[in-house]
C-alpha cells in the first residue's frame, strides 16, 4: 500500500523510514528542502524534563525516549552511512532567579548523581570571565545534543536506501488526490491546519517563532548553558548556538533584527568574551506549539485514510524516534 507523507522534517522523514521498513511504498512531499522548517531551525538540544515530572504522560514519554537515543542514533548511522553529530553534553544551569534555584535543588534531591551544585570557583574554571549568577549554578549530566542538519541528511539517506521517494520543493495544496491513491500522513508542522482544518479542533496549533544565532567563541566551552530563557550550545567547529526567542506571530517565519540583537545582548552578559563581529549566521523557524499542551498522533475523524502527527512544539527532536515507530504501528494496524 502507498502512503503519502506531507512534510519533510524530522517527524516526516522518521515516519517515512519506519513505514518503509514494514513494507509500505512511501512518497515524502516537502514544500522546500528537507528540514527547512522547525526541524532545521532547532538547536538540537536533548534535555529531559525534570525528574519531579516523572509520572506525567508527556514528560515520562520524553525521558524514556531520550534514554534510548544512543541506540536510535547507532541504528540510523548504520542504515544511512552518515554520522548524526550526537554527543553527550552536560548542561550548566545558571540560576538568575530564586525559583530557578528551587527547581534545581528539587532536581538534585531526586537525582543527586545527575545534578550537582557548582561552587563559584569551579564555575569560573568552566566559564572564565563570566559573572557568577545571583542564585548559584548547577550542572546536569544527563543531557546531549544532536546536529540537526547532519541527522536530517542521515534520515533522508536512510529513507532513499529503503526505497522512499523524496520530492523536495513540491508544494501540496490539496490532500484529496493523494487520498485516492492510498493513505496520507500530515506532518507539516505549523502549516498542517491549512491542509486539514479539522486539526484545529483535534490539536489547535499556535506557531511560535524562534530565532537563533551562530557565533564564533574565543574560548573553550564544553557544556551547554541555560540562563533563564537563554540557551547557549557549543558546536564542534568552534562556534556556538544562541537561542532562542519565543514570539507568537502567526505564520511569519522571517527573522527580526531587533530580536537578534536582544538575544545576543543576553548571551554577552553570560559570556563577556562575545563580540558583535563574532556573529556568523542567523535564522528562525516556527515551532508548531499546541495550545492544549499536548500533541496529536492519530487518524483524522471523518476523513478516511488521513492521519496526522502535529503539535510537538519544542520537543519534536526529543520524541521523534518514538513518534516514527508509533506512526508506523498506527498506520499498519
Amino acid at each position: 500500500m502507498k502512503v503519502s507523507i506531507i512534510g519533510g522534517g524530522v517527524m516526516g522523514l522518521m515516519s517515512a523510514w519506519r513505514l518503509a521498513q514494514v513494507g509500505y511504498r512511501i512518497t515524502v512531499y516537502e514544500r522546500h528542502r528537507c528540514g527547512a522548517g522547525a526541524s532545521g531551525a532547532a538547536l538540537g538540544s536533548l534535555v529531559p524534563y525534570p525528574p519531579h515530572r516523572e509520572g506525567e504522560e508527556i514528560p515520562t514519554l520524553q525521558r524514556a525516549t531520550l534514554k534510548k537515543y544512543p541506540t536510535f542514533i547507532q541504528e540510523l548511522e548504520e542504515a544511512s552511512g552518515h554520522l548524526c553529530g550526537y554527543r553527550p553534553l552536560p548542561r550548566l544551569m545558571l540560576c538568575m532567579l530564586s525559583n530557578h534555584r528551587q527547581r534545581a535543588e528539587k532536581c538534585r534531591t531526586l537525582e543527586p548523581g545527575v545534578f550537582e551544585e557548582l561552587p563559584e570557583q569551579e564555575l569560573e574554571n568552566l566559564l572564565p570571565g563570566a559573572n557568577f549568577p545571583p542564585f548559584g549554578a548547577f550542572i546536569c549530566r544527563d543531557t546531549a545534543v544532536v546536529d540537526t542538519s547532519k541527522t536530517i541528511l542521515a534520515l533522508k539517506q536512510a529513507c532513499l536506501k529503503s526505497g522512499v521517494t523524496v520530492l523536495e520543493n513540491t508544494l501540496v495544496e490539496d490532500v484529496s488526490p493523494l487520498l485516492k491513491e492510498g493513505k496520507v500522513l500530515l506532518v507539516a508542522g505549523a502549516w498542517s491546519e491549512e491542509l486539514c482544518p479539522q486539526l484545529s479542533a483535534l490539536c489547535p496549533v499556535d506557531p511560535v517563532r524562534g530565532q537563533v544565532l551562530r557565533a564564533r567563541y574565543r574560548g573553550e566551552l564544553n557544556h551547554m548553558i541555560r540562563a533563564g530563557k537563554l540557551y547557549i550550545q557549543p558546536e564542534e567547529e568552534g562556534t556556538i548556538l544562541i537561542g532562542s526567542t519565543k514570539e507568537k506571530v502567526g505564520l511569519k517565519s522571517l527573522p527580526v533584527k531587533e530580536n537578534f540583537e536582544s538575544l545576543f545582548a543576553e548571551a554577552q552578559a553570560v559570556l563577556p568574551r562575545l563580540k558583535h563581529d563574532d556573529v556568523v549566521a542567523t535564522w528562525s523557524g516556527l515551532r508548531p506549539t499546541s495550545t492544549t499542551g499536548s500533541f496529536f498522533i492519530g487518524p483524522v475523524p471523518e476523513v478516511t485514510n488521513l492521519y496526522a502527527a502535529v503539535g510537538f512544539g519544542g520537543i519534536g527532536w526529543c520524541l521523534a524516534p518514538w513518534a516514527g515507530k508509533e506512526v508506523a504501528r498506527m498506520i499498519k494496524s
